[in-house]
């Protein structure tokens, strides 16, 4: 699944601590077993420290009032007083060091050092506000991952925001403003594209090459990108064909899919899945990879090791677990592959290896298949779910099974919806709030707990969210500012935050600066 937004506003915090890029390609780290829920994980918690200042002899200190841990203004005789991190001079006032070497975790709020580690080098100036006072802008961001702080500016900011994004089964891809490609989280198939000296598990954003990029679009183990030029490169997992590159053999690099077309302008795949699904500016879709359960829509069940086109024009196409639905020109609805649950809405669990027409209405704007459900928006803004319904996936509130669309609530201000993870759901709504529903194994409904939901349930109360996706058990938001945050399973570092405990809240990602 691959998520694209247009952002208007360009500039926003972020907080966050990271382990070392550089020390992530020392070796690997988490479990590389991708099934095993129950894995441990491996705590990286950070430290903090309050410095007292001793101002040489001198000065008048007086008993209140001060800004620093010393605690009071310091004064020069017949002088102004003196910050927390100054004492007297020759001229007055001169900068103070309280000895603490500059790196990385040097800055504290109430310490007087001489500069603050921005993640690459020492940013000059002795004021509290640049060493972590009053928001702690170094404290929070001097882990060198993040090499875009600047302490001087008070803040730390990303390099550039987000504009495109996806997750895989335990890794999540992003494109960033100017078209650099990010990946993190397992990398045991080499699914985040790094090479082949790069480790099983990134815990935060490292960047995939130089090239620029506009979209990207992660499978179970494996990636496929879009390149400004329009032309479509994978990587990762190839056993099933599913890097279209003409073979079964993994690449550890972005490789160019084998019809070398320049056109492409969306790349889809499942996080529970081995297929992938690409549309061209010309509204013709191909498949190609897993198709076991006719899913690829070809007429058989034959794997395809290249991309292979799919009849129809189309507007939108979705790819879930063994299943595949998409909307064509017009605005019908179409869905084929696997149908255990009834996910297909035949009213019926019986497959089907062509695209089948779900109903006859006209009118489908969105659409999300998951893992055995699927669920989609009309144009008048009202959602409907069918197929199974366990964890509450459907979001009716409980009940059977539905092999037909049914209507999830009376709401008519549906914007987007996504469902391609593990029996769990996420959507926008046209005020920009986020709700979530079904699995909520590890916490990626994102709200604070891990208990199931039966029906959708606002996450928060923000109502600035651009875009939304999912992977297995985690998923990823957009802000309108181009901030992405991400919660639920942490496996394998999988959330970019730089360690691999779960989140059942938000986590804002901070991306070091592009190379």
């Amino acid at each position: 699944m691959e998520c694209i937004v247009s952002l208007s506003r360009r500039v926003s915090a972020c907080v966050g601590t990271f382990a070392l890029v550089a020390s992530l390609f020392a070796g690997g780290c988490g479990d590389d077993d991708s099934t095993n829920e129950d894995g441990g994980t491996v705590t990286d918690s950070g430290s903090a420290r309050d410095g007292a200042t001793t101002p040489d002899s001198g000065p008048v200190v007086s008993d209140g009032g001060g800004t620093g841990d010393g605690g009071g203004t310091v004064s020069c005789a017949g002088g102004p007083a003196c910050g927390a991190c100054e004492t007297c001079g020759p001229t007055g006032c001169v900068p103070v060091d309280d000895g603490t070497a500059c790196g990385d975790g040097a800055c504290y709020a109430g310490s007087c050092c001489t500069g603050c580690w921005d993640g690459s080098a020492c940013q000059s100036g002795t004021t509290l506000a640049m060493c972590g006072n009053s928001g702690e802008a170094c404290s929070t961001c001097s882990n060198p991952s993040c090499a875009n702080v600047s302490c001087a500016t008070g803040a730390c900011m990303p390099a550039a925001p987000v504009e495109a994004f996806s997750l895989g089964g335990f890794s999540t891809c992003a494109v960033a403003a100017g078209g650099s490609l990010w990946c993190w989280g397992q990398n045991s198939d080499d699914e985040l594209g790094l090479g082949s000296e790069a480790p099983s598990a990134v815990e935060v954003p490292t960047q995939v090459g130089t090239e620029s990029w506009i979209t990207v679009g992660l499978g179970e183990d494996h990636g496929c990108g879009i390149r400004q030029n329009g032309t479509l490169w994978c990587w990762g997992n190839n056993e099933d064909g599913q890097l279209g590159v003409g073979d079964t053999t993994n690449r550890d690099v972005p490789t160019q899919e084998a019809l070398a077309a320049t056109n492409w302008v969306r790349v889809l795949s499942s996080a529970v899945d081995q297929a992938t699904c690409g549309l061209r500016q010309d509204g013709s879709m191909y498949c190609w990879g897993d198709n076991s359960s006719g899913q690829l829509g070809l007429g058989d069940s034959d794997n395809r090791d290249t991309p292979t086109q799919v009849a129809g024009t189309w507007l939108d196409v979705s790819v879930g677990n063994a299943h595949i639905c998409g909307i064509r020109m017009g605005g019908t609805l179409w869905c084929w592959g696997d149908n255990e649950g009834g996910q297909l809405g035949q009213g019926d669990t019986t497959n089907v290896d062509s695209p089948a027409q779900v109903g006859t209405d006209t009118n489908w704007k969105d659409v999300s298949a998951g893992a055995d459900h699927t669920c989609a928006i009309r144009m008048d803004g009202t959602l409907w779910c069918w197929g199974d319904n366990s964890n509450g996936a459907l979001g009716t509130g409980g009940g059977d099974d539905q092999t037909t669309p049914v209507q999830i609530g009376a709401d008519n201000n549906w914007d987007s919806i996504v469902s391609e993870g593990n029996r769990f759901n996420c959507g926008l709504r046209t005020e920009g709030t986020l709700w979530c529903w079904g699995r909520n194994f590890r916490g990626p409904l994102g709200l604070g707990d891990t208990s199931d939901r039966n029906a959708p349930e606002q996450v928060g109360t923000d109502t600035d969210w651009a875009s939304v996706n999912i992977g297995r058990d985690h998923a990823c938001a957009l802000k309108d500012d181009g901030v992405l945050e991400c919660v639920g399973r942490n496996f394998a570092g999988g959330l970019g935050i730089g360690d691999t405990d779960d989140r059942t809240e938000h986590v804002a990602i901070c991306f070091p600066s592009p190379s």
